[in-house]
């Protein structure tokens, strides 16, 4: 007799909705990088194990680990941005929305303006 195959649950998908991040916050950011590493500092999921929270990130989005530390470490020598294909699964980790916050920030769009655009492009 065959064994039945069991789905993986993702992780991702079975954590809380991400909230949003105070519009006081969201304006004092300057770049990209500094929205992700708020998010990464002040995320839902603080083992306060540096190292294991960013292997648990880097397994569960797909991410390189050595990549994810130069994306997440405010201090690294050698800095990388979080491809904006990972902002979906960073902000289910994280809990929080920043990221999406900051680029609709800096493309001044607003989210009934790209509700406007989609109903025009249908």
């Amino acid at each position: 007799m065959v064994a039945a195959m069991q789905r993986e649950m993702p992780f991702l998908d079975a954590l809380p909705k991400s909230r949003w991040v105070a519009d006081s916050i969201v304006t004092g950011w300057q770049t990209y990088r500094d929205a992700v590493v708020w998010c990464w500092q002040n995320r839902r999921r603080n083992s306060r194990d540096e190292i294991g929270d960013q292997s648990m990130f880097a397994r569960s989005s797909g991410a390189h680990r050595p990549h994810v530390s130069r994306m997440l470490n405010p201090h690294t020598k050698a800095p990388m941005d979080l491809p904006p294909d990972l902002a979906p699964s960073f902000e289910a980790f994280t809990g929080w929305r920043g990221v999406t916050q900051y680029l609709a920030k800096i493309g001044h769009t607003t989210v009934m303006e790209q509700v406007i655009a989609e109903r025009n492009a249908a």
